[in-house]
């Protein structure tokens, strides 16, 4: 029986039990066999430690009490439950993002266990969805309330590194760097200005990239078994299967509401375009050529809207929206920054993630050249201000191991990918009968470029104030030229890398 399908089993077992947002630290715990009060279960300390109450906070369905379990199940409502662990001498406070799949949370559960057995060091786990996570932490910083370890996005990474508010992880990096692929050591290469000098903030847990996927059968019908690889041809392919089964054929996201599904595919398609805004290091590069580039990509992007090959409803679409035309099937091809679609297919539509879907790379641009991989990574920090770093450092020296790394990474089921070269070569990654995950692999085997916003915090700022967002919104609903929204959007970029300077 294979690794997946023993996962699955796992978890058939208790169907009754859903996941939902922070609270899946207790239902994953669960999952995995044992309960809340033996999550901070350490080997028995020395009998002079203090002891202190922990508090869990969870989120999750209807309210009941599984019978024969101590596990409470709610609507929406946070519950407190306040346990007094075994006494322990060591603690550590981590916060997770677990919004995903019970697959990976139990995954992260059971080794939150071993480390515990292992190190004698409690671990105070509390889990939020991504966006939770970051509003907690900013509150965080502000009050000096801190955890010790904590996953963050990459342009918040480059904010933190930026201000002086992350603790150097040069000694962790030095002892994986060997394994590291070249970009996952470039990517938390991270400028400080209190220092003045560049060193490593973060440790890069997992890659993603803008990948694009597609209805194979949908495709089938205007005659293709793949799209073409060259840009003309790869675009007019998707429009001629919309013609033929009268299903839009891109589900590109250009509205303000969206965060990152609306930034990142445009600056996929400036790499297209042959646009490069930063240099390697990261210093702002507006050139004429630049702009022209720009001008020429918003055009075209403009003109796939207006001619009526994406839906009407993609200037008002926010972040989860592609995601649910896709599923449904109402567009032929969309982009997204994880494989998130695709897993929710292997989840629950598994002869459609196998037979009739498949994620391919982007087109070469307009001038004949492949499109760089734009790319970004899932840090992992230790804030400034964390009461225990040592254990924080042995807990992420614990967690970089290559059989955890590598159990934890094949739990997400694809979303992410490795940051590890032996990872990234290992079967899973490289399935050939995958239709997603292997095509996504072969992504981070081309030619690679970081994601402006990771590059400086400057750019960041930008993205994160939605000027991208603003510069489309110009053209497409309030019908500005191509050139005016270029302009005034670069004025912009401008200025934002003055505020740093």
């Amino acid at each position: 029986m294979s690794e997946e399908k023993k996962e699955e089993k796992k978890i058939d077992r208790r169907k009754y039990i859903k996941y939902v947002g922070a609270g899946a630290a207790v239902v994953a715990a669960a999952a995995i066999g044992y309960g809340v009060s033996e999550l901070t279960k350490p080997p028995p300390p020395k009998p002079t430690t203090i002891v202190q109450p922990t508090t869990i906070v969870q989120t999750a369905l209807k309210t009941e009490t599984l019978p024969g379990t101590t596990i409470v199940r709610t609507e929406e409502r946070t519950v407190v439950q306040t346990v007094t662990p075994t006494p322990t001498t060591r603690k550590l406070v981590v916060w997770w993002t677990v919004e995903y799949s019970p697959v990976e949370k139990a995954t992260l559960l059971e080794l939150v266990r071993k480390f515990e057995k292992e190190t004698g060091i409690s671990i105070e786990w509390t889990g939020y969805s991504s966006t939770d996570i970051s509003r907690k932490l900013t509150a965080g910083i502000e009050a000096g309330v801190v955890p010790d370890i904590t996953e963050v996005l990459s342009h918040e990474m480059c904010h933190l590194a930026y201000r002086g508010l992350l603790e150097d992880v040069s000694d962790i990096i030095d002892e994986i760097k060997g394994d590291l692929l070249p970009a996952a050591l470039e990517s938390v290469y991270l400028y400080n200005s209190k220092t003045g000098k560049r060193s490593y903030y973060a440790i890069p847990l997992n890659f993603y990239a803008t990948y694009i996927h597609y209805w194979k059968d949908l495709l089938k019908k205007a005659g293709y078994d793949e799209p073409p690889t060259d840009w003309n041809g790869f675009w007019e392919a998707f429009k001629k299967a919309q013609n033929a089964t009268g299903v839009p054929a891109i589900g590109w996201t250009l509205s303000d509401r969206a965060e990152f599904d609306t930034a990142w595919p445009w600056e996929v398609l400036m790499l297209a375009y042959d646009v490069r805004l930063l240099t390697p290091d990261g210093k702002l590069n507006i050139t004429e050529e630049n702009r022209k580039r720009m001008i020429d990509a918003l055009e075209w992007l403009s003109n796939l809207y207006f001619s009526g090959y994406m839906p009407s409803g993609v200037i008002e679409w926010g972040d989860p929206d592609n995601n649910k035309a896709f599923q449904s099937k109402n567009v032929i091809m969309t982009m997204n920054g994880t494989l998130s679609i695709p897993r929710w297919l292997y989840e629950n539509a598994r002869d459609a993630y196998y037979n009739l879907t498949a994620t391919c790379p982007w087109p070469n641009g307009p001038t004949g050249k492949e499109t760089p991989t734009s790319y970004t990574v899932y840090p992992v920090i230790i804030p400034k201000g964390a009461k225990n770093i040592e254990e924080a450092k042995e807990f992420l020296k614990f967690l970089c191991k290559p059989e955890n790394y590598l159990l934890y990474t094949k739990s997400m089921l694809g979303r992410f990918h490795p940051m590890y070269k032996s990872a990234l070569e290992d079967p899973y990654f490289n399935d050939p009968k995958d239709p997603h995950i292997t095509a996504a692999t072969k992504y981070f085997k081309r030619s690679m470029v970081p994601v402006n916003w990771q590059m400086h915090p400057a750019y960041a700022k930008f993205v994160i104030e939605h000027k991208w967002h603003r510069m489309i919104g110009r053209v497409v609903v309030e019908k500005w030229t191509a050139e005016k929204a270029v302009d005034e959007a670069l004025n912009d970029l401008k200025k934002t890398f003055e505020e740093f300077a």
